[in-house]
C-alpha cells in the first residue's frame, strides 16, 4: 500500500469515527463540531486521492475553520452542561485524540521522506491540520473532565497553528 492509499484509509476511518460519535452525542452543538471534523477528514481524503491520481501534489490544500466554531462552543457551554457528559463520551474523545496524534505523526514522517517539495509541503500542512484537531480534542477533554478549572484557565485561547 503506498502512502496515498494509506493516507486515504486513515482519513476515511477518521471521518467514520467522527460521524459515529456525532450520531451518539446528545449535544447538538457538539454534534455539529463532530460533523465539521468529519468534513475536514473528507477534504483530506479528497486531497490525497487527487495526489495519487495526479502523481503528486498539484495544489488546493484544505484549511479548516472548525477551531473558530469550537471556541464559540466553549464560550457558550455552561459548567453544568459539561458536567452532564457521560464518561463513555469522554473516553471516545480520548480515542479521537489518540487517532489524531497518530495521523499527525504519520504525515510528518511521510513528509520527511518525500522527495517532491510540493508533496512534502502538502503533507506538512495536513499534519498541521491534524495537530489542530489534536489540540481541539485535548481542550475538549480538559473541559469535559474539569469544566470549572478549564474555564478559569481559558486554555483554548492558545489553540491555533502548530
Amino acid at each position: 500500500m503506498d502512502v496515498f492509499d494509506f493516507a486515504m484509509k486513515i482519513e476515511l476511518e477518521g471521518k467514520a469515527w467522527y460521524e459515529k460519535q456525532a450520531e451518539t452525542t446528545q449535544n447538538p452543538r457538539l454534534r455539529s463540531i463532530l460533523l465539521e471534523m468529519a468534513q475536514d477528514e473528507q477534504e483530506h481524503y479528497e486531497l490525497f486521492k487527487r495526489m495519487k491520481d495526479e502523481g503528486g501534489f498539484s495544489g488546493g490544500t484544505p484549511s479548516s475553520d472548525v477551531l473558530d466554531k469550537v471556541k464559540v462552543f466553549f464560550e457558550e457551554m455552561s459548567v453544568e452542561e459539561a458536567n452532564a457528559f457521560p464518561s463513555a463520551e469522554v473516553e471516545a474523545w480520548k480515542q479521537l485524540r489518540d487517532n489524531e496524534g497518530n495521523a499527525e505523526r504519520f504525515y510528518r514522517d511521510k513528509a520527511a521522506e518525500a522527495t517532491d517539495e510540493k508533496t512534502r509541503a502538502a503533507l506538512e500542512q495536513i499534519a498541521d491540520e491534524e495537530h489542530k484537531h489534536f489540540q481541539l480534542i485535548e481542550n475538549m477533554i480538559s473541559f469535559l473532565t474539569e469544566p470549572q478549572g478549564w474555564l478559569e484557565n481559558a486554555e483554548w485561547r492558545g489553540m491555533g497553528a502548530h
